[in-house]
């Protein structure tokens, strides 16, 4: 059986959430419980805050340097990160790893790609949308991405902190699938939740009408795991 690293911490809710959704859909899939190893990377709420608003912050990367050490140590067969914000250190830290690192974004391009989507919307962190971790991809394929206007951005960095911090409630989700809504209203077919912690306050039903990164990195860890 292949082994499988995850380095969480990134929210810590989320990456716990992924751990128990792999496990559970290989389970499923496989009649036997996944082979998982979870480094959980001590992150500071201050980074944590300063990457959701766009700030690069360094010690992050030495944080997730040392959790691609740990995992390669462990004899994982591959390792994923279930943050998108983070990607992008992704190439820096694929050049440090002996192990193949699976990209959130590249999967949820792969995606879009595959479902021959030609406009999305995209609710993400500053650091995601400042840094066109979609865009770069996407526009390869002649996939537009539209983006929420500096004024709802700022509400979107609000909301992922909410969450981070457990305090998002109906404000946040009415807020959320508002912005979502107006993206849809520009053209987007469909809305990618290119920030992982997003899902945790939209009931399941309303995911309909969403691209979950975090379910697509979670279904192409599977398929690896399986095959």
């Amino acid at each position: 059986m292949k082994r499988l690293g995850i380095i969480g911490g990134l929210g810590t809710e989320t990456g716990c959430n992924f751990v128990l959704n792999v496990n559970s859909k290989f389970r499923r899939l496989s009649g036997q419980n996944a082979d998982v190893v979870l480094e959980n990377v001590a992150v500071p709420k201050q980074v944590e805050a300063k990457i959701v608003s766009g700030d690069l912050s360094m010690e992050l990367f030495v944080l997730l340097s040392d959790a691609v050490s740990k995992l390669n140590d462990s004899d994982v067969d591959f390792i994923v990160i279930p943050c998108n914000s983070v990607h992008v250190f992704i190439d820096d830290l694929r050049k440090l790893s002996k192990k193949p690192v699976l990209s959130i974004v590249e999967e949820c391009c792969n995606f879009c790609i595959s479902y021959k989507l030609k406009t999305v919307g995209l609710i993400a962190s500053q650091t995601t949308i400042n840094q066109e971790l979609y865009e770069n991809l996407l526009k390869k394929s002649n996939i537009k991405v539209l983006k929420p206007d500096n004024k709802n951005q700022r509400i979107v960095n609000d909301i992922i902190i909410s969450i981070l911090d457990k305090s998002a409630g109906k404000k946040e989700l009415s807020a959320l699938l508002r912005i979502a809504q107006d993206l849809r209203a520009n053209g987007a077919e469909n809305v990618i939740l290119g920030c992982t912690d997003l899902p945790l306050i939209i009931p399941k039903l309303k995911l309909e009408g969403f691209i979950s990164s975090m379910s697509v990195l979670e279904d192409s860890a599977i398929e690896l795991l399986s095959s």
